[in-house]
């Protein structure tokens, strides 16, 4: 929420990856930093917040596994999940997938919105859109 893009990535590697809510949204390491760097820079940040988290660390303690909700004022409740190894003493989130939960009771609604297909996106248009 802040934009800090040096604490917001501290812990990003090379092949870090994100995946966003919509279905195109696949950011692998830089591509990712590429894409928040102008929105951090003009003060724009993301605003979640999170309750309901759990991680689960493995067996050896060079990874962990989390999930979470977040409450977001445009998206309303959303899915927070990852996976984070530890290397060299440091835990590094290696891949992080947010997702708005649909209930059960409107999935048919929204899976048939969906089934309509997406907007046309211009050509040349990022993946994803504000």
């Amino acid at each position: 929420a802040k934009a800090d893009f040096d604490r917001y990535f501290k812990h990003w590697s090379p092949l870090s990856v994100f995946l966003g809510t919509d279905a195109t949204e696949r950011w692998v390491g830089q591509e990712f930093k590429d894409f928040a760097k102008p929105h951090f820079d003009a003060g724009k940040g993301w605003a979640y917040r999170p309750h309901d988290r759990h991680i689960q660390v493995a067996p050896n303690n060079e990874a962990a596994f989390f999930d979470e909700l977040l409450d977001n004022d445009k998206l309303g409740l959303c899915r927070g999940s990852g996976v984070l190894r530890k290397m060299e003493g440091e835990w590094w989130l290696m891949q992080y997938n947010l997702s708005i939960p649909v209930p059960n009771d409107l999935a048919t609604r929204v899976v048939g919105l969906i089934k309509q297909g997406p907007p046309k996106v211009p050509e040349g248009e990022r993946k994803h859109q504000e």
